[in-house]
């Protein structure tokens, strides 16, 4: 068994070695391969990317002396307490534990010591019980250790099973050059400077069939032209003994071999679905609406107006109809007011315009010095400061007053309620209530996709899956082209597929220039300068993925995750924040909204703020993923960071720079900045799933009577009234009623319930309005 990873909560053993350097053989093992990444434990972004390709996870932990004839206890770090946490969210493969300290310890304390440290970690980073636990304070430890290991049976997390399989890249390059795209596929952009890009490692999980699409981290997702032979490491080559049960051929030959083509078994790239800006909902007029408009052209028809001296016969027509314009527009208001929601206007968009950055000169930024330059800069920075603290606590004054009046609203003294609250419609009952899913839905819904049937879905994607893994002999894939079929396979590899463990080289074709620059660089270091530049490969320093895709997986959709708050977030968490989230193997930035998690009805109900305890769905624009992909959100804490978080999807800039956001990512988490807020998986992709924002509109009884009282302060003037009239009504002491008339000329009206109301209950009556997530201006996922 091949162990990929050891990682370590403590300081970092070798930073910046090559993953092909820290990939070794050992012969006396069988010929086990053993790649070792040891990252920080303070870097929790690094931690992730290292489990989440790890067959085994080592935690190095501390065993304490003795006090006073008991084993002391060593629990975990608290610097290494937000990795651990993070980690057990994603999900853990076989994990083991290396304890130091033993040896240090009388013989007699020993096993008492060994049993408190692994009780201690258990306890404080919730851990199950780990697979294997070892000394390991010399170098004997170290070898029984590895031995230990190799021979640990492999338990990858649910997540990156399913048939996916993935490549850990050794090496990357990039060679600038365009591909001509299938039919039926999404073109490159006119004027796009595109290139394929080449990587190496050795195939994980499963089988790879060149015909799958390929999801290459700080990229994006692509298609691959073909899956060539490459020459693993010094270092790493294979010297298993001939006749060991199950050991593929890995060793490739030293020319570039054709082991996978697409071929006709091919996926299609698409991310978004053909919209059709002429397909949009036309609703036709009612009868009723026909005759009103015809008495009203009558009405016209048969009135007399004024008009100017001197006005001809053709211009009155023209004047008529201005007239009647601007009297519509003064009695409903403009387009734009009817149709703005105040309270959709998320609290992040007002960090998203620049502060005023004049200096008082008059002078442009490019006639500055360099001080007053610094200044400005410096000036900014302070107001967008300023900005994100009066934004975080407004949230908590939000958050206080949704836990105690939840979902109340007061209805505006200067514009009348049916104006403001026109998107808005009363239900008898929100959980048996009819909502049709296809109706008034946004232009944005036009351009992703949807299923019939989830569940099918996933069963016929997974069905073509393993379709195409299968060889021209119609026999699964077990060991890829070899030998003397590889030089067969340069004309005709249609029908191979690649087996797991073998080196292999990946080349994906039209990948952006710009995107691919930023993710050698970022990864390789100062060697993927030169690989850009002047060509070749170049040693990969950081883990970088490329995992295969299901069918559709690249295709845009509405997710939904099933997700909890982090017990460690002390702050409040609103819908449509801007979060950075990890799905899997994917990274990318969006503003989720959250509702409950009720499954009693077909409708749930919109949340402002994610609760404190118990569990949430988080949905949000994304593209398809099928069950169980594990979701960490992580958000930021400080003032700065949530500037530059809003600044940067505002300005849409993440897709023209990934790996540098990924490495701002980074950096926030090592220090501080970026906290993980929010853990749990997906449920489902689904468009039509109904979330409804809920408002309640609250009035006081003036006079009671038994059954009936005058109530007010719900609206302010009598056609208010009239118009909400169909509404139900309650109070919060259970009681129902309805709206009978209007009274007087502010408002108040008299009302009917069904048992006798109290003076001091507070009367209600529920709109509701369905919402949607927040659509991305530009694909975020592409990290």
């Amino acid at each position: 068994m091949a162990v990929e990873a050891a990682c370590a909560t403590g300081p970092r053993a070798a930073p910046g070695v090559p993953l092909g350097a820290a990939t070794v053989c050992a012969s006396r093992l069988r010929g086990a391969r053993f790649s070792l990444l040891a990252p920080d434990a303070a870097d929790v972004l690094g931690c992730l990317d290292a489990a989440s390709v790890a067959d085994v996870v080592v935690f190095v932990q501390r065993v304490a002396p003795t006090r006073g004839g008991d084993s002391g206890e060593a629990g975990v770090a608290p610097s290494a307490m937000p990795a651990m946490r993070a980690l057990c969210a994603q999900g853990l493969p076989a994990v083991a534990v290396a304890l130091r300290g033993v040896a240090a310890l009388p013989s007699a304390q020993r096993n008492a010591a060994k049993k408190a440290a692994l009780a201690a970690l258990v306890r404080d980073a919730a851990l199950g019980e780990p697979d294997k636990a070892f000394s390991a304070d010399s170098a004997t430890d170290w070898a029984a250790a590895a031995r230990a290991l190799a021979e640990l049976r492999a338990r990858p997390p649910a997540w990156r099973g399913g048939g996916r399989a993935y490549v850990v890249a050794h090496a990357l390059g990039f060679a600038p050059g365009a591909t001509p795209t299938p039919e039926g596929a999404d073109e490159v952009p006119a004027g796009a400077v595109v290139g394929t890009l080449a990587l190496e490692g050795y195939v994980r999980g499963a089988a790879l069939h060149a015909g799958q699409l390929l999801h290459v981290q700080g990229c994006g997702d692509f298609a691959m032209l073909r899956v060539e032979a490459a020459e693993e490491p010094a270092g790493a080559a294979e010297r298993r003994r001939t006749g060991v049960a199950g050991a593929a051929s890995t060793s490739g030959p030293a020319s570039s071999a054709v082991l996978s083509a697409p071929g006709g078994k091919r996926h299609l790239l698409q991310v978004e679905n053909e919209y059709d800006d002429l397909a949009n909902e036309q609703t036709w007029p009612t009868a009723e609406e026909l005759e009103q408009a015809e008495r009203e052209a009558a009405a016209r028809r048969a009135g007399k107006r004024r008009v100017p001296k001197g006005t001809s016969a053709y211009q009155a027509p023209w004047l008529l109809y201005e007239e009647d314009e601007a009297d519509g527009n003064a009695e409903y208001g403009s387009d734009d007011d009817a149709m703005g929601d105040e309270e959709e206007q998320s609290e992040e968009e007002e960090l998203q315009s620049e502060p005023d950055d004049d200096d008082g000169t008059g002078r442009p930024d490019d006639m500055l010095t360099d001080g007053e330059l610094a200044e400005n800069e410096t000036a900014r920075e302070a107001a967008w400061r300023a900005r994100a603290a009066e934004l975080a606590e407004r949230r908590e004054l939000a958050e206080v007053g949704e836990a105690e009046y939840p979902d109340e609203v007061d209805t505006p003294l200067d514009r009348p309620a049916r104006h403001r609250f026109q998107k808005y419609r009363g239900l008898k009952s929100m959980r048996t209530g009819e909502w049709d899913s296809k109706e008034m839905l946004p232009l944005e819904y036009g351009r992703i996709f949807s299923f019939r049937s989830f569940g099918q879905a996933r069963a016929r994607a997974q069905r073509e899956a393993d379709t195409l893994l299968v060889a021209e002999d119609g026999a699964p894939c077990s060991g890829g082209v070899t030998g003397a079929n590889a030089m067969e396979a340069e004309h005709g590899p249609e029908g191979a597929c690649v087996a797991p463990g073998r080196y292999v080289r990946l080349l994906v074709a039209n990948v952006p220039a710009d995107r691919a620059q930023a993710v050698i660089e970022a990864v390789c270091g100062s060697e993927g300068v030169v690989a850009v530049n002047g060509g070749g490969l170049a040693a990969c320093r950081e883990v970088l993925v490329g995992c295969a895709l299901l069918n559709h997986e690249s295709k845009a959709c509405v997710a939904h995750f099933r997700v909890t708050k982090d017990r460690g977030v002390g702050f409040p968490l609103a819908s449509k924040q801007v979060m950075y989230m990890r799905a899997g193997f994917r990274r990318f930035l969006t503003r989720p909204i959250f509702s409950d998690d009720g499954l009693r009805s077909d409708k749930h109900r919109y949340l402002r703020f994610m609760p404190a305890a118990g569990t949430a769905v988080a949905s949000m624009f994304c593209p398809i993923m099928f069950p169980s992909q594990p979701l960490l959100a992580f958000v930021p804490q400080t003032a700065a960071a949530c500037a530059a978080a809003s600044q940067a999807v505002a300005a849409g800039g993440i897709a023209a720079a990934p790996a540098a956001l990924l490495g701002g990512a980074r950096a926030a988490a090592a220090s501080g900045e970026l906290t993980l807020a929010l853990s749990g998986s997906l449920v489902k992709c689904d468009p039509d799933r109904i979330i409804l924002k809920r408002i309640n509109l609250t009035g006081y009884p003036l006079k009671v009577h038994k059954r009936k009282a005058v109530v007010r302060w719900m609206f302010h003037n009598p056609d208010d009234v009239r118009w909400f009239r169909p509404l139900e009504l309650w109070t919060k002491h259970g009681r129902r009623g309805r709206i009978t008339e209007p009274v007087g000329t502010h408002g108040a009206m008299k009302c009917l319930f069904d048992v006798p109301i109290m003076q001091h209950d507070t009367v209600c009556a529920s709109l509701y309005k369905r919402m949607y997530p927040k659509f991305p201006s530009d694909w975020l996922w592409l990290l």
